[in-house]
């Protein structure tokens, strides 16, 4: 197990335990590029009172360990939107920061199915799971979302392992591609409350496979709209965006505490998660979220 220096463990201390301040995950950053910083290897942390072994060297899980959290207004707003007893999809789900931080916030009050197609981190899900005694809350499949059956090849990028990439050519054979609508047939699903899709470019196609379910449901949404990834696999921000309007969402975006209207597709390098409302629901969730606040 790597173990932390001097200097490392007083960045930790910063970044965990010190109050929040604006730009801070920013700073961090800087701080640690600056100093030569750089810790390699499986560290196990507890984070907001769950069990995680993280990387810091892996690009998905670095403000996990380093800051204590990651996409933290994205979350703020699901635990306050989300209610006991919810039926929440996590696409994509990586390592399980989303589907275990949901589940825990809900009081384990809820159903979370979690679908990671990369086998490595499909085991590192389970493992999770596992060790925070989630497995009766949350339900594990290796599985990739799209809008048809296949199996296909995909690739690792460096040290992000949440960006996985399907290509002709690659070291993950055999992953199995399924449609969010057979899916939940198959589950013999009678309720969507929330589904989380940042499934590295397939967000348009993910859509697409879930139609049915979405118009029939009407989850609320959080998309992640990332142009390059998004233009590797032939899409791009707008048509996953128009999947969504068409069905009759809305769609908004995290400004710290207020969700405001998207009023501009990110463009270039920019990211985005976007939250998607549909028309008939949005005033209530809305609602409801002001009067938590």
């Amino acid at each position: 197990m790597t173990r932390l220096s001097l200097l490392e463990r007083v960045l930790l201390c910063y970044g965990t335990n010190l109050p929040e301040h604006p730009r801070k995950w920013w700073l961090h950053g800087r701080l640690r590029e600056w100093l030569g910083v750089r810790v390699e290897g499986e560290i196990e942390v507890v984070r907001d009172g769950l069990k995680w072994s993280l990387n810091p060297a892996d690009y998905a899980r670095q403000n996990l360990f380093w800051l204590g959290t990651k996409d933290p207004w994205d979350l703020f707003h699901l635990r306050r939107l989300l209610k006991i007893g919810d039926v929440i999809f996590d696409l994509g789900a990586n390592f399980g920061f989303y589907a275990l931080s949901l589940a825990t916030a809900l009081n384990r009050s809820c159903q979370v199915y979690a679908l990671e197609p990369d086998p490595a981190n499909f085991e590192r899900l389970c493992r999770h799971i596992a060790w925070n005694d989630l497995e009766g809350v949350i339900r594990a499949h290796c599985l990739g979302v799209s809008d048809h059956h296949d199996t296909v090849t995909m690739t690792r990028h460096g040290e992000n392992s949440g960006h996985t990439a399907v290509v002709t050519d690659g070291e993950i054979k055999g992953v199995t591609l399924t449609t969010l609508d057979a899916f939940c047939q198959e589950q013999e699903l009678n309720r969507l409350d929330a589904m989380i899709l940042d499934v590295e470019g397939f967000e348009e196609r993910a859509l697409k496979g879930s139609e049915r379910t979405v118009a029939r449901f009407k989850p609320l949404v959080l998309v992640e709209l990332f142009p390059p990834v998004m233009e590797r696999q032939g899409s791009n921000p707008e048509a996953a965006a128009r999947v969504l309007t068409t069905l009759g969402y809305e769609l908004f975006v995290a400004r710290r505490h207020r969700l405001e209207p998207l009023a501009v597709m990110p463009v270039g390098d920019q990211r985005e998660n976007v939250f998607a409302f549909h028309r008939d629901r949005s005033p209530d969730l809305l609602n409801s979220f002001q009067a938590k606040g």
